[in-house]
């Protein structure tokens, strides 16, 4: 689906990559950092409302 609407404007060669990758530091195991785990969560939260709004106005 990304493809054929990158091909509709005139782009045929694009390769996708991660640009904002994030990894955490698990060198004290998982743990219960309620502050760390909330900030995690907001960041999934932010995203996947970002992808279901591009969705819904058919970006």
């Amino acid at each position: 689906m990304q493809q054929s609407r990158f091909a509709a404007i005139g782009w045929s060669t694009i390769t996708p990559y991660p640009v904002d990758f994030r990894i955490g530091d698990f060198s004290n195991g998982i743990g219960w950092n309620l502050a760390g785990n909330l900030e995690t969560l907001n960041i999934a939260v932010k995203e996947w409302v970002g992808r279901l709004a591009y969705q819904l106005t058919d970006r």
